[in-house]
């Protein structure tokens, strides 16, 4: 399923989850190629952009073209952008997740706050991932449902696993990772 960045993110409740559910979503816009990423969005200020997320100069090594981008989910959280519509502390690690057909993605977040499906591809009429009984939609119900967000996605594996040091790619991600806190001491001295 290919959610290009879907960041769901819920009050921190079980009740107010239920009650009171929001969805922000990050849209990778691109040249012409606009994704729209979720079938229900409230409104569209929950909505952000390519530009909160983390640019790397490496090409990524499913596609030489493509660069490695990490969603850092701490942009959000912290309010990195003082126009976004909630308050800093409104979102956290225990109510947010990130939804990502490409793992990598997700390395600059803490554990448990992203999953990885498949990636979906409209001409394929068996994917069946969001209908009734589907693998996502089982998985996203019962997230719903929980009381502690992390826990749950610890406990209840859905899609492709996460990138860990026993990864064959952890070698390579582990220095583009190594490269952006370079950058940053760099950017501190000048």
């Amino acid at each position: 399923m290919d959610f290009n960045g879907n960041t769901v993110s819920t009050k921190s409740t079980a009740k107010e989850k239920r009650d009171e559910e929001k969805t922000v979503v990050a849209k990778e816009i691109r040249d012409e190629e606009k994704t729209v990423v979720a079938k229900e969005i409230r409104d569209e200020e929950n909505t952000v952009d390519v530009s909160y997320c983390t640019e790397t100069h490496f090409k990524t090594l499913e596609n030489k073209y493509k660069n490695v981008v990490f969603k850092d989910l701490r942009k959000l959280w912290d309010k990195y952008d003082p126009n976004l519509p909630w308050n800093k502390g409104d979102y956290n690690e225990s109510n947010t997740l990130l939804l990502d057909d490409s793992p990598y993605k997700a390395l600059l977040n803490p554990p448990n706050t992203s999953i990885f499906p498949h990636t979906f591809c409209y001409h394929d009429e068996n994917d069946s991932s969001l209908a009734e009984g589907g693998e996502l939609r089982v998985f996203l119900e019962g997230l719903r449902k929980a009381e502690d967000m992390r826990n749950y996605v610890k406990e209840h594996s859905i899609g492709q696993e996460a990138i860990s040091e026993t990864s064959d790619s952890w070698n390579f991600y582990s220095q583009v990772i190594e490269s952006l806190s370079a950058e940053k001491f760099d950017l501190k001295r000048k």
